[in-house]
């Protein structure tokens, strides 16, 4: 970063206005492409994009901030650097927001598929039909199972999936238990 503060300063010391305005403009264009690389899936590259702008940022907050290197600009100048500094700002949050959202959706999305597919093997595995964990009847009482099994584990932040899923599965265990009790008495 030092560095590059160098050759910038060399850079501002010759023409401080127009080094500013390519700088912003720059940034400018770097928010817009890394959006535009979010909303089609590369992740990757908007992040080094955005990381970028967000650098160069910094490069012309720190030299309008610094009365040395802004007293050679005129209050006009500085007026609508100032202003369009904040508009970079927002567009900046407001990318960092799309990210943001991105990232939620995609664990989300991943946090659904590992559910549908822990309780398919889960019920696979115990030869339990899939229906009949889920039947909305049964909701209240793997909740308050759900809550026994919390409060026995001492009421811990964090994951209530696991007590749920435990929950989920011993009702549909024992259901399936007394239904095969009920057929074997039938049969016999």
């Amino acid at each position: 970063m030092n560095d590059l503060f160098t050759r910038v300063h060399g850079a501002f010391r010759q023409r401080p206005a127009e080094f500013l305005k390519i700088e912003l403009e720059t940034c400018s264009r770097s928010v817009t492409l890394a959006s535009m690389m979010y909303q089609a899936g590369n992740r990757n590259s908007a992040e080094r994009t955005i990381a970028d702008a967000e650098q160069g940022y910094a490069t012309v907050l720190r030299f309008l901030s610094d009365p040395q290197y802004s007293k050679s600009l005129t209050i006009k100048a500085t007026q609508e650097f100032t202003a369009k500094m904040k508009g970079l700002r927002k567009a900046l949050d407001a990318v960092q927001r799309l990210r943001t959202s991105q990232l939620q959706t995609i664990k989300e999305a991943k946090g659904i598929r590992m559910e549908k597919q822990w309780k398919t093997t889960t019920a696979r595995d115990s030869g339990i039909a899939l229906k009949e964990i889920s039947e909305p009847q049964n909701q209240h009482e793997v909740a308050t199972l759900a809550y026994k099994f919390w409060q026995a584990r001492g009421c811990p932040d964090g994951t209530p999936e696991e007590d749920w899923f435990r929950a989920e599965q011993e009702i549909a265990t024992s259901k399936n238990m007394l239904q095969k009790e009920m057929i074997q008495k039938a049969t016999a």
